[in-house]
């Protein structure tokens, strides 16, 4: 068969390889930048379900399902989702957005690696994040 001829080290894609840590930024940003829309829908559903909030571009706290019951919402544009109109900021014809953290800097992701990873691209964890905020414990 034809996976008999394959070499032994190969691994099927999606497994994870620890014997072989990703050693170049090139590689982590673009899998950052693959991978931040799929977190962005897993950390909007973990938001549904436990009451978090996501920040807005006007400063006000909003959950997710706030955003979801109004007619505003269902207008997305490329900058993210709409707030509510009304809930937030007075002064603006458009309605304000949830806000979303972007993907690491590759600036900011150099000077960490040299700083405090001694140079070793592997060991950036936070490439690709994001933050849910919480006002009780329990909800968490």
């Amino acid at each position: 068969e034809w996976s008999e001829r394959l070499d032994p080290d190969l691994r099927p894609p999606g497994t994870l390889d620890e014997g072989r840590p990703v050693r170049s930024l090139d590689q982590i940003f673009t899998q950052a930048a693959c991978v931040s829309p799929i977190l962005i829908a897993k950390v909007k559903a973990w938001a549904r379900v436990s009451r978090g909030q996501f920040p807005t571009n006007c400063g006000r706290l909003v959950r997710m399902d706030e955003v979801e019951q109004s007619v505003a919402a269902s207008a997305s544009s490329s900058s993210g989702l709409a707030v509510p109109w009304g809930q937030g900021a007075v002064d603006t014809e458009e309605p304000p957005k949830l806000k979303f953290a972007k993907i690491k800097s590759v600036s900011r992701a150099v000077e960490k690696m040299y700083r405090v990873y001694r140079k070793d691209p592997s060991r950036l964890l936070d490439v690709c994040r994001q933050s849910i905020v919480f006002d009780r414990v329990e909800d968490i």
